[in-house]
């Protein structure tokens, strides 16, 4: 049984209940019928809960091996950075622009680019700020629970699961 199923048959089971007689034996069968939909509706949050806890399991290996797949993604980064930069000095010290080979060509090109040693020592006209726009969401909810109305935000009543 699914437990909106459950949650269903309670429902209906208290409709049949109140629209009957009501009699000792009407009480029995209700109490019997519920009693079973409320030891269904606990196996089946067990299950659930398993689940979750299974799911949760997994989601924490998963994280750590993203954690892993990063730090071994950014030493194979830095070993190709290395090599660039060796191939690079090679290059530079045989005073040679190009090698051709069978797998692919290397070459040289002198660039240039800002190198920023202090960012405070750099007149504030060079500077560029970054804004961010961030409501302050627990001033918004202090002055929404006072009764006030802001445009633009509402009050919303959640409820979250804790699994213990």
């Amino acid at each position: 049984m699914k437990a909106y199923e459950i949650v269903n048959g309670m429902i209906d089971t208290l409709d049949i209940f109140l629209e009957s007689d009501q009699n000792e034996s009407d009480k029995e069968n209700y109490q019997y019928i519920m009693e079973f939909l409320k030891e269904e509706l606990e196996n089946k949050s067990n299950n659930i809960i398993k689940y979750i806890r299974n799911i949760s399991l997994e989601v924490e290996v998963l994280s750590q091996e993203e954690d892993r797949l990063e730090k071994l993604r950014k030493q194979k980064e830095m070993k190709i950075n290395n090599l660039k930069k060796y191939l690079t000095n090679i290059l530079i010290n045989l005073d040679k622009n190009k090698v051709e080979t069978d797998l692919g060509n290397l070459g040289v090109r002198k660039s240039v680019s800002v190198a920023i040693d202090n960012l405070e020592l750099i007149p504030k006209k060079y500077i560029q700020k970054k804004v961010e726009l961030v409501p302050d969401k627990r001033a918004l909810s202090e002055i929404l629970k006072q009764g006030k109305s802001i445009k633009g935000v509402h009050l919303e009543s959640k409820y979250t699961l804790q699994l213990r």
